[in-house]
This record gives C-alpha cells, structure tokens and sequence, in this order.
C-alpha cells in the first residue's frame, strides 16, 4: 500500500486506487500522513476536522472517522494507524510515502551538490521532483491544516528545483536546465536565484537575448509590485550578460572532467521547449573508428551559416559493419555540441517484413518528442513536416536518422539548417542525397586488424586475447573483421570462458556455407552464419522462442507478448529472453521490452519457416494475434466503458490477456503497444485473418482519437473496413464506415464523410440494430452542426433518441438527450434545452459515466450563463470542473474553469474572473494549448 500527498491525496493497494472520497476522511488521513511517524494530538485532529467550533461529540466522532478509515484502507492501512496516549499516529515502512521518498531523494541531491557530484546531484533531485503532481494536498481543505506545513513543503519543493538548476548548469545542460526552471520561475514570480539560474541557462545556451528579457520582466514586476530593484548580484550577472562578457565554467562533472562550456550562440527570442534525449544507450565496448569519428568532429566545426543548408552526413557500408554504433556513439560523445537535444529513429529501411517506417511515423515521433501536445498536430503531412522545421529552427540540436532506405524516405526528415546536423546511416549509398543535399559521404570499412583486436580485448579481457594472439587473429579473419561478427563470437566466448578457441575455429571451419558467407559473402548471409553459430548454443526453450519471434511484426516485442507467442509462462518466457540477451541476440531497451536488429529479426523469421511446420507457424500468429486483440478490447472498454462493445471469437487457450484493471493502465498499455497493434492490423490482413483485421483497429480507435493520431485511425479504419467487407461483416463494416465519416470534418471532404455515415445507417438498418442506428444518426447531427446547420442537427439527434429508448439503451439516451438539448441551445430554445440536460444528468448519474456528465455540467452552464442565471451557471461550471480533474481531463478542466470567469466578469465579479482565468490559463500554459492566447487577452482586458 502507497500513500501520496504531494499533490492529491491518493492511496493505492497494488497499484490499485484506494478512493477516498469523505471530506473529513481524506481530511485526517492527509494530517496523519503529514506527521506519518509522529503522534497528532486529538485536540488538533478536530481542530482540522470542524474548526474552532466543534460539536460537543467531536472527540466521538473522531473515532468513528478513523474507525472508518481504517475499515476503507483494509488491513495493511488499518494496522499502519495507531492509537496513542495522546492521539493518533500513522506508521509507514520505507517507500510507501512519497513525502519521505522526496525528503530522502532531496538528502541525497544536496549531499552530492556539497561534494560536487553534479550527476549524481541531478539524478536524485530529479527524481525528488518526479513525485510532485502539483499542489500538496490539492483535494483536502487547507483551513483545518497548519499553514505552516503548505509553507514548508513548497519551500523544500523550491530549494530542491533550485538545486537541480545548478546540477544542470555545471553538467553543461542547458537546455534542460531552461525547460525546468520555466515553470518554476512562473510560480515564483520573485525568486532572484531562480531568475538568475535561469539567465545563466540562457546565456549558456547562445539566447543572450531571451536572458536580457528574463531581468527586464523581474525587474519591472519588483519594481512596480515591491517598489525595490533586484539584488546586487543579479544586476551584476546582468550587466555581464549585457557586455557579452563568457560565463566562466562554472566547475567540472565529478567522474568525467568534462569543463561545462557554453555551446554556439542561438537566435534570440526562442521560447523554452523541450529537450529531447532520444539517443539509444552506446555501448562500453565501443571500439576504433578514430578516422571516422574525427572526421564527423570536423565536418561540424566546418559548418557555415548559408540559410537554409543542411549539414548532413552519410554512414554508409555493408549490414552488420557499425555503422549505428559509430553513429550512436558520436553522438553522445559529442551531446553538449548540442544543449537542445538529441532526435532519433530507426527508419527500419530494410526491415525483413517490408515495412519501413514511413517519413510520416518518423515526423510524428520527432513532433512527439519535441513535446507537441497531440491537439497541436496539424492534419496533413505537409503542414506536420513544416511545423517540425518551425520547431527545430535557431535550436542547436543533432538529428540522426538510423537504417534509412533511400532519400525519398529522409528529405521531409531534414530539419533544412547547419545548427542541426544530420546523421544518415544505410545499407544504401545515398548517392542523390550526395549529389543534390551536399550530403558528406563516409564509407565504412570493416575494422582493421589492430582494432578488431581491440575489440575483443575489451569483451574478453586483454590478457585473454594476447595469451591466444594466433588463435584470434584467424578467428578475426574467420568473421571477416565484420563488428556484428566479432561481437557475437566474442558474447559466446565469454559466457563460456572455459571454451578453447580451437574448438571455435574448427566449428567455424567445419560450416562451409558459414565459412564462404563470413568470407565476403552478400550482406544478409555475411551475418547469419555468425548469427547460427550463435543460435545453436542456446537451450531450446530460448532457441524455439528467438525463432517464434521472426512471426512478430515489430517494432518491438512485450515479455506478455511474447510468452503468449511460444505458449510459456511468463517466468519461463522471461528465463528465455535473459538468454537472449545474454548471446546478444536480444536488447531489452525499456523494462520488459525486446528488440533486435533488423538482421536478427530477418534471421530470426527464416529459421521459423525453415524449422517451425506451418501448423506451428499458424497458431503461434493465432495465439499472438489474440493475446493482443482480447488485451485491446479489455483496454478500450476501460478508458470508454460507455462504449458498445463487439462481440470477439473465441479466444485461442494459449492466448492469455494482460490483465490491466484500471484505465490508467489500460492508457499505459496503448502507450507501448499502439505500433504493435497498428502493425498486427496489418499483419491479420495479409494473412487473411478478417476478423483480427478489423476488431483490433476498432479496439485502438478511442485511444488514437484521444491521443490526436488521427492519420493513423484513418489508415487502420479503411483497412478494418476492408477486412470487414471480405469477411461479409455487416457489424464491422458498419462501425469502420461510422469512424472514417467522423473522421472527414474539412470543408473539402465533409461529403466523403456524408456518404460514409450514411452507408454505416444503411448497414446498421439491415442490422436490426436500434441502438447503432442511433449512433449514426448522432454523428449525422454533428455532422450537420459543422455547417451551422442546427436545425437539421435537432432533427437527426431527436431520430437518435427515438431509436435508443425504443431499443432501451440508456447510455445512448444519455448522449442522445444531451445533444438534443445542444442543438435546442443553439436554436434558442434555452428552457427546453435546460430540461434536456437535467434529464441527461439525472440518467448518467444512474449509469455512473462520469466523463459524459461532466461534459453535461458544462452544457448546463453554458445555457444557465444564456438565460442570464449567474448562480446556477457558477454551479455548473464549479462542479463540471471538479468532475474533469477528478477524472484527470484537464484541457476540459481548463474549458470549465475559463467559463467559471467568464461568468464572474459578467456579475461584475472581476477578482473571482481573474482567479478562474489565471487557473484557466496555467493549466493551457502547461498543456501547450492554443487557448492560453485567449485567456491572456481577458486577463490583459480586465479592468483592476
């Protein structure tokens, strides 16, 4: 059991939320957890639960208050409160109180700040800060609670940012030190160390502009607000900014002796974004490649500043030759020639089932990690790629493209200027993008003898490799000098240190295809006799699994996932993929997922079909494609229960769901898997699978929809539509044809959207279905609304509803009578449209759909604000907003809270406006959404 109070007060039990929703429940359980260890006396206990007035049965009461408590927490929580003498107290091991897990981790941080273990100083208060999830105890009432501890926890909350800040600045990162002393400095608008540390990030960074602007606002705010100008030190650090004159290195990384220095200078008036960091891990056996990493060294110190041209480099040579791990590994050797951040991805070119990524895949991830909220993607690919250059303009970040195919696939990846490099790695020679782009060329070679030597040395010990000098010079010659080559012999040789290498060299010499193909043959087969002789020596249970994995389409494979795929326990799935790993043929890159490289992949699914029959073949893709199509429909019933479900087949008895229980989880489960399921969408159709074809898009709809990868449902839903069609399912065919017409809301193809819905009407008619014509007819009304026509909206939302009562589906007549009641508004039929969403309400609070009604609340209020009731419209509102952060909707929250102000604006009430709006507005400010604009134009409008 975990108790949390930096932030909401929250309880989990295995992960599981633990609700506690009483007032005075959550009330004393937040005071005990403040003291967690110390005993709270009983008189201040009701002073918090009932003020300085309390009834004369208080102290009574006190005690069945924490005998209810007790009994909700279970157990564990009941035998952690203790009754004392004087009171209470709540005892808690290590690790169950966040609290004591960010006093612990803000020790940690400012031990190693005083011994100048800046690393080491930056992980742990980073991990200190990681635990906040905004204010402490944001959903107890703060009037019965010591204002003192509030005073004490954000004062900590500071000191340990403020720390952080300075790790940051001495490791030289700068731009991470901007990205989270923006946020910071917002909420304390006069901290002067912030401002400071803050300026100093800037000016680091090459923004000695945006650092000039930073003193000018706190000095303006201090003087117009205090009457005071700012501290000695802080004009001093200004005036130095302002003569341009070098921040001196501010001390070195404890452990590396790198000196922090200020990397090239940015354009000014950039605002903070982001730094992405996602660089894959190097390797500590990195070895070589001296010429070659110089001269990418030097092909950045010669870039110029002609507009507009790209610095890009091409790593080209045969598969297996270390072309990503010299990329890989400049690339963090050379990370603070780049303080905004590393890009990466694998372009997957020569991927073994044919599927590169696509330049569209590769824009969104970059977009993604450059921190765009979802709502901020642009629809078409054009505008993605431009808003991708947009964002990555006057930044000094590095930009590597891994296994890329061709040009085609990486010019709408190129961010078009010499402060973000490019690194191109491929099979291919990328002539055109030589002869067009000015591309550098550097050809990789095998390694040389000394340096394959080297690398061994470093796996295998030098003494190893000198005490057998003659033995490993012909193994080298045996793998061709080929790094991949090398690595897995040198992986097989130490896990068995004991293993002679004569007896490696005769195994090599004895497989004579092997033998030809590490002698110089194609670049598939240079690898794969490495990659067999390798394979052989694992246990069949790892062997069988490594070939089963050929059958998975990738990108990466979940330990759930793949047990499902060779019928074992996930303890025994898990005993294989260590060994995996262990013989390298296996990377576990995030815990408890795998990947391989694209030759380990292609090796892996030759060996599946020339060993595995195809019965083997067929239920492993089955039990695989049910594992994820079973685990997707739980998820999606989860995070929109108020869906109509679809009826599955019977599910393969091999083939075991992950079992997640909450929609937390279930969102987290999308997270990971979406590219897997997108890929088995289109795995399931080629192998004629129809009916996985279509259930698995239509299980991933509402998490893409909500998540804003609206391309991707398009693709997945025609697909689904498709296999729906060959199958002869009218069920299927009928939800895609509704989901594609959603999907169409552009002046341009509103019609293709029309024809859709109406297919899906025809289709739910010959159905029967009463509920799922009503579903149709809702998209049809909003449909109509797009075009401002209201009127037919009503129209077609009463025909919804008509059909849901007839059908007795209530949580259809919910949405329905809601929407009915919308476009009455809409039409100014405002007490009619009142009478709608009040019966809405009183039908969704009896079929517990939190999210619908909150969405009802705010529908309320904005026809109660229409009719000119202030207060119910204030009522409204309130409760719509405690709804949506309950639920953890906070662009919703944000909407709610901006119409609570604008309510209060027109009663008059500017103070309360100001206070919704400025909530309003930090809540917009911190998702990026383009509405903060607007609220800053109300708060600059406000009179007062």
């Amino acid at each position: 059991m975990r108790f949390a109070v930096l932030g909401p007060v929250t309880v989990t039990r295995d992960g599981v939320p633990v609700p506690v929703n009483a007032r005075m429940g959550r009330t004393l359980l937040a005071l005990l957890l403040l003291n967690a260890g110390r005993t709270v006396p009983v008189h201040r206990l009701v002073g918090a639960l009932w003020g300085e007035a309390p009834p004369p049965t208080a102290t009574a009461s006190l005690h069945n208050h924490v005998m209810r408590l007790r009994r909700l927490l279970g157990p564990e929580g009941a035998a952690a409160i203790q009754r004392t003498p004087d009171g209470y107290l709540i005892s808690l091991g290590p690790g169950r109180l966040d609290l004591h897990e960010f006093d612990e981790q803000s020790r940690l941080g400012r031990e190693a700040l005083a011994a100048r273990r800046w690393h080491d100083a930056a992980d742990a208060l980073s991990a200190a800060l990681e635990l906040w999830r905004g204010d402490p105890l944001a959903d107890v009432p703060v009037a019965g609670l010591d204002a003192g501890d509030f005073d004490h926890l954000r004062e900590s909350r500071l000191q340990a940012a403020e720390g952080l800040a300075e790790a940051r600045l001495r490791l030289g990162q700068y731009g991470q030190a901007i990205g989270e002393l923006r946020p910071v400095v917002r909420d304390h608008p006069w901290a002067e160390a912030l401002h400071g540390q803050l300026m100093r990030a800037l000016y680091a960074a090459g923004r000695q502009a945006d650092a000039l602007k930073v003193y000018r606002d706190l000095r303006q705010s201090l003087v117009e607000e205090l009457g005071v100008e700012p501290s000695p030190a802080l004009r001093e650090l200004h005036q130095r900014i302002l003569d341009a004159t070098p921040e001196p290195a501010t001390g070195t990384d404890t452990g590396t002796g790198s000196t922090v220095r200020p990397p090239a200078a940015a354009e000014p008036g950039r605002p903070a974004q982001p730094v992405p960091q996602q660089l894959p891990p190097t390797t500590r056996f990195f070895a070589g490649r001296s010429e070659a990493l110089g001269t990418l060294s030097r092909l950045l110190d010669s870039a110029d500043d002609t507009p507009g041209a790209a610095l890009i480099a091409t790593i080209t040579g045969t598969a297996g030759v270390g072309k990503t791990a010299l990329a890989v590994h400049w690339a963090h050797r050379a990370a603070d020639r780049f303080p905004d951040g590393r890009l990466y991805v694998n372009l997957r070119g020569f991927d073994p089932n044919g599927q590169p990524v696509t330049a569209e895949h590769a824009v969104r991830g970059f977009l993604d990690g450059l921190g765009t909220p979802p709502g901020r993607i642009p629809a078409s690919f054009e505008a993605q790629v431009a808003l991708y250059r947009s964002l990555v303009a006057g930044r000094q970040l590095l930009v590597v493209l891994d296994n890329a195919r061709d040009a085609d696939q990486i010019r709408p990846l190129l961010p078009g200027t010499a402060r973000c490099p490019v690194l191109v790695t491929s099979r291919s020679r990328l002539a055109s993008l030589v002869a067009i782009e000015g591309a550098q060329p550097l050809p990789l070679d095998l390694l040389s003898l000394a340096d394959a030597r080297d690398l061994l040395a470093r796996r295998l010990g030098a003494e190893t490799v000198a005490g057998e000098a003659a033995a490993v010079d012909e193994l080298i010659g045996l793998c061709a000098r080929l790094p991949l080559a090398l690595s897995v012999v040198a992986a097989r040789l130490a896990m068995n240190p004991g293993f002679p290498f004569e007896e490696l060299l005769s195994r090599l010499a004895d497989a004579r295809d092997r033998l030809s193909t590490l002698n110089g043959g194609d670049t598939v087969t240079d690898v794969r006799a490495v990659f067999s002789w390798s394979y052989e020596q694992l246990g069949e249970p790892a062997a069988r699994l490594f070939r089963l994995l050929g059958l998975h389409p990738g990108p990466d494979v979940a330990l759930p996932a793949a047990a499902c795929l060779a019928g074992l326990t996930p303890a025994q799935a898990r005993a294989a993929l260590d060994e995996l790993i262990d013989s390298h043929l296996l990377t576990e890159h995030a815990p408890g997922r795998y990947l391989s490289h694209d030759l380990l992949r292609a090796y892996a699914a030759d060996l599946a079909r020339s060993t595995e029959d195809e019965a083997a073949r067929a239920a492993a893709t089955e039990r695989l494609l049910d594992h994820y199509l079973h685990t997707a429909h739980a998820a999606e019933r989860l995070i929109f229960p108020a869906r109509d479900p679809i009826t599955l087949g019977a599910r393969h008895p091999g083939a075991v769901p992950v079992e997640l229980g909450t929609a937390a989880a279930a969102s987290a489960w999308f997270d990971a898997e979406h590219p897997v399921l997108l890929a088995l969408g289109v795995l399931a159709a080629d192998r004629g699978s129809d009916a996985h074809a279509w259930q698995i898009p239509w299980s991933l709809t509402t998490y893409l929809v909500r998540t804003g990868r609206l391309r991707d449902v398009r693709a997945s839903q025609r697909s689904g539509l498709a296999a729906a069609q060959r199958l002869g399912d009218l069920r299927g065919q009928a939800l895609a044809q509704r989901v594609l017409g959603q999907l169409c809301r552009e002046p341009g193809e509103r019609e293709a959207g029309r024809e859709h819905l109406e297919q899906a009407l025809d289709l739910e008619r010959r159905l029967g279905s009463l509920s799922g014509q009503g579903d149709v007819l809702h998209s049809l009304a909003f449909w109509h609304a797009l075009s401002d026509g209201h009127a037919e909206a009503l129209e077609h939302a009463r025909r919804g509803l008509e059909l849901h009562r007839a059908a007795g589906h209530r949580s259809g007549q919910a949405r329905l009578l809601n929407a009915v009641g919308w476009y009455r508004s809409q039409l100014g039929d405002h007490e009619q449209a009142l009478t709608d969403c009040e019966e809405t309400l009183t039908l969704l609070r009896e079929t517990g759909e939190q999210e619908s009604e909150a969405q009802t609340l705010d529908s309320l209020g904005r026809i109660h604000q229409q009719l000119g009731q202030t207060a119910e419209a204030l009522s409204r509102y309130r409760q719509s907003a405690d709804l949506h952060r309950a639920n953890g909707h906070r662009p919703s929250e944000a909407v709610a809270l901006l119409r609570l102000g604008d309510v209060h604006q027109q009663a008059g009430a500017r103070a309360q406006a100001e206070e919704n709006w400025r909530a309003a507005l930090a809540l917009f400010t911190a998702l990026d959404h383009p509405e903060a604009a607007s609220v800053r134009t109300r708060l600059q409008a406000a009179p007062g």
